[in-house]
């Protein structure tokens, strides 16, 4: 996170001259937010008001201090969907969906990374790991289940083991910052599968990666209190469609846009302007901000979006904050 401290007695501020409004700044920087000093391309420095509460030297405007936390803005696809040069030179984060499937070789997975050595990558975790064993998911698995496999729901088999197991694997060849324990809405919030969710992350060895939950399902978004309290217990992030769970503010921001009528949706103008408002408004200038696009029309979407961030701001692309 990089800080200013600004006048705001108007709408405009002038940090050093140059103004500033409250939307986005195009910045190329090194982040260190997820303890990786690889350079991450291209991304988005969004000003976030914030009321002073330390000490030290500020700027009053009608009775008030504020400051300007700049907060770094990722936009990326849930998947490549293109050749994985001209992914690079579009977007700096992509996140893998194919370690949820089946994972690749190790092979594979050590091509792509010298490939694309200045991407950053998050990944899904094994779905051994989160999908029960009638989950239609399991068609793309190449390896049959057996009759008495026990996967999914975090529950504690041999087979979720495998999983877990298989997946820090595949975060240790892609470097991935992140990786997504994405649930089913079967996996609803009943007290047998919080308890479930409780004993693994409490029992395994946690990674260097962040790990993120993203519960799905019309039970969950009426249980939003109950996951916001298992994330902060079990030091993850709630993962949300900000269009569907309203979003926390300041917390951390990791979002997956679906598409509000469907996979084959394609957002609108209006729509992509309200999800900037979103963001400026939950954002947690304390650590980078993923908009991550996963419906059909996803790569037209994440680059209006992308375009919609870069209207918005007023420095070069090689300034920084």
């Amino acid at each position: 996170m990089r800080e200013r401290v600004v006048n705001t007695a108007d709408e405009t501020v002038r940090p050093e001259g140059t103004i500033l409004r409250l939307s986005v700044t195009v910045l190329r920087t090194s982040d260190s937010i997820l303890n990786n000093p690889r350079p991450y391309g291209r991304g988005y420095s969004l000003p976030v008001l914030r009321t002073l509460k330390d000490k030290g030297p500020t700027h009053a405007c009608n009775g008030t201090s504020t400051k300007i936390l700049f907060m770094i803005v990722h936009v990326g696809l849930c998947g490549f969907t293109m050749s994985m040069k001209d992914y690079a030179r579009h977007f700096p984060v992509v996140e893998v969906q194919s370690t949820f499937y089946e994972p690749p070789r190790d092979e594979v997975m050590k091509k792509w990374r010298s490939v694309t050595q200045s991407l950053e990558y998050t990944m899904k975790v094994w779905q051994l790991v989160t999908h029960a064993a009638n989950s239609p998911t399991y068609r793309r698995m190449k390896r049959p289940l057996g009759p008495n496999d026990e996967p999914g729901f975090f529950r504690d088999s041999p087979m979720v083991n495998e999983g877990w197991e298989r997946s820090l694997e595949c975060a240790n060849l892609l470097s991935a910052t992140a990786m997504l324990f994405q649930c089913p809405a079967s996996f609803s919030p009943e007290p047998e599968n919080v308890d479930r969710m409780r004993k693994f992350f409490e029992r395994i060895d946690r990674p260097r990666a962040r790990l993120l939950w993203e519960p799905r399902g019309t039970k969950w978004v009426a249980q939003r209190d109950l996951a916001l309290s298992l994330c902060r217990d079990l030091d993850l992030v709630h993962v949300v469609d900000p269009f569907v769970t309203p979003p926390q503010p300041g917390h951390p921001v990791y979002w997956r846009l679906h598409g509000i009528t469907g996979p084959r949706h394609t957002y609108t103008d209006n729509e992509l302007h309200r999800l900037h408002r979103m963001l400026r408004d939950a954002a947690d200038p304390d650590s980078t901000a993923y908009i991550m696009f996963n419906e059909m029309p996803r790569v037209g979407d994440a680059k209006r979006f992308s375009g919609i961030l870069e209207a918005a701001g007023v420095r070069s692309p090689a300034g920084r904050v």
